[in-house]
């Protein structure tokens, strides 16, 4: 049987406790923390206007989030040549 702990969010996690998960959300470059029995979600992480790369990864101990994130950057470089 599934159970549908929220109604957003990709690529889940589970955290060593077996009931809480983390994921993300791609339109907002957030990365969250939801218990599955409680439904309570928390905003663990923002690289808003960035964002977080499809795959991230959590450590063994959850102390650590591993991910990359997508960062648009340019430089306008304007010059008139007589």
């Amino acid at each position: 049987m599934y159970d549908r702990v929220t109604d957003f969010g990709w690529e889940p996690r589970w955290l060593s406790d077996g009931h809480r998960l983390l994921f993300h959300n791609a339109l907002d470059g957030k990365i969250y923390l939801v218990d599955s029995r409680s439904r309570k979600i928390h905003e663990v992480l923002s690289v808003s206007p960035n964002e977080v790369f499809y795959v991230f990864s959590v450590s063994s101990d959850d102390r650590w989030i591993y991910f990359s994130q997508i960062v648009d950057e340019s430089d306008i470089w304007l010059t008139h040549l007589e």
